[in-house]
């Protein structure tokens, strides 16, 4: 499993497959990019986001990785927001709720 998050470290790197037992495929086609948010109370809802507002979530991510590839990074992901559809996920404690909004997006 992950190793454990450093304090003041909100996010922890997981590689899927070491997760969940699956493959990596080599290539897809994404439709949505889904930026989770907890909220704990209230039901879940899917917002619209803009690709603006969706770069400026990613590029903290991009800054951590080494300097010279981080210019290729944000290339690649300006490539990707061009193609799919951002959304906000206000995910409250109804699970099925939450999947139900993410099966009536893609």
């Amino acid at each position: 499993m992950a190793e454990p998050v450093p304090d003041g470290f909100p996010k922890r790197l997981v590689r899927i497959e070491a997760v969940s037992g699956a493959e990596q495929p080599s290539s897809c086609a994404p439709r949505l990019l889904i930026f989770p948010q907890l909220v704990p109370d209230g039901p879940s809802r899917l917002e619209e986001l803009d690709a603006k507002d969706a770069l400026l979530r990613l590029v903290p991510d991009v800054l951590l990785t080494e300097p010279a590839a981080a210019q290729a990074h944000l290339q690649a992901l300006a490539e990707l927001l061009a193609h799919v559809d951002c959304h906000l996920l206000l995910a409250g404690p109804d699970l099925a709720e939450t999947v139900q909004r993410i099966i009536e997006a893609a």
